[in-house]
């Protein structure tokens, strides 16, 4: 493709919309799609009174958009539907919409409220117990919620992201955008760098190293770096070994301090500090809670 896309313009062109509003009726998901900075590109559909709720609230109104912006990052990190716990522990998943090699979006889904005991999933925010107390009517209104089996949602979570990246694709290759859009391909250009990081996390990482690795100057591939994640090289690195010790802390007893190095931290009291700030808890009371 030789040309940038913009997402707002591909939704509007194929009727995104009503598609949307069809697929949470008979789904009983809750769907909106947001371009790859994560602002919303359509209206929410079937949003839960509960979720309603939770949204007014501004201090939980903003955990909520911590919870998309990380979902939605993971999922094009890993270039594949992305299932989790918000901090409300209410089950979204989010859609990666990628159209040859470029990252344009995603669809964001759920408000689900988990049936049985077969969810392992990992909380992209921590959550508190007293945040319901803060919702008038909130358990109420969480007992009102949808819900899916395991194998029940994962039809859906494929369902949605077979039609979706089929329709949006569909809507390119027939030329319904208009032709001269100025698009964005930042997400290709550092793509190198993304790569090489998540398969080197435990090396130490140079920004200068990747630029080189991305044919671009340093200044450059900074910007390009955080148009692309929406964060700085080292808060991306940071964050995908943060990602890596919570697998960690979850499934081994090791110390902290071996947690730390083997993620590719070089001071533990350092590791301590970014985890703390990532994920609202020290290691060590993340891995209690689990």
């Amino acid at each position: 493709m030789d040309k940038s896309i913009d997402f707002k313009e591909i939704i509007r062109a194929c009727e995104f919309d009503t598609l949307q509003r069809h697929t949470a009726a008979a789904t009983k998901v809750a769907i909106i799609a947001v371009d790859y900075t994560g602002a919303p590109v359509t209206e929410h559909s079937g949003c839960s009174e509960f979720c309603k709720a939770v949204r007014a609230n501004p201090s939980l109104a903003e955990l909520c958009e911590k919870c998309d912006s990380r979902g939605g990052l993971e999922a094009a990190r890993r270039k594949s539907p992305y299932i989790y716990r918000c901090h409300m522990n209410l089950i979204d998943f989010a859609v990666p919409v990628i159209y040859d090699g470029v990252y344009l979006g995603a669809i964001m889904c759920g408000q689900i409220r988990p049936q049985g005991a077969d969810w392992q999933l990992e909380q992209v925010v921590p959550s508190s117990s007293g945040d319901i107390a803060l919702i008038d009517g909130g358990r109420q209104l969480y007992s009102q919620l949808a819900t899916l089996s395991r194998a029940e949602l994962e039809a859906v979570v494929n369902m949605i992201s077979y039609i979706c990246n089929y329709r949006i694709a569909s809507a390119i290759e027939g030329k319904i955008i208009t032709p001269n859009i100025r698009v964005d391909r930042s997400l290709v250009a550092v793509e190198p760098a993304i790569r090489f990081i998540e398969e080197n996390y435990t090396s130490q990482l140079r920004q200068e190293e990747m630029a080189a690795l991305c044919k671009v100057s340093a200044g450059y591939f900074s910007k390009l770096f955080v148009k692309a994640t929406g964060m700085s090289f080292s808060g991306y690195v940071n964050y995908v070994r943060i990602s890596h010790a919570k697998r960690l802390l979850k499934s081994c007893s090791k110390s902290v301090s071996a947690v730390a190095y083997e993620c590719g931290f070089c001071d533990p009291g350092y590791f301590i500090k970014v985890f703390a700030k990532q994920e609202g808890m020290t290691p060590e009371r993340y891995r209690n809670l689990r």
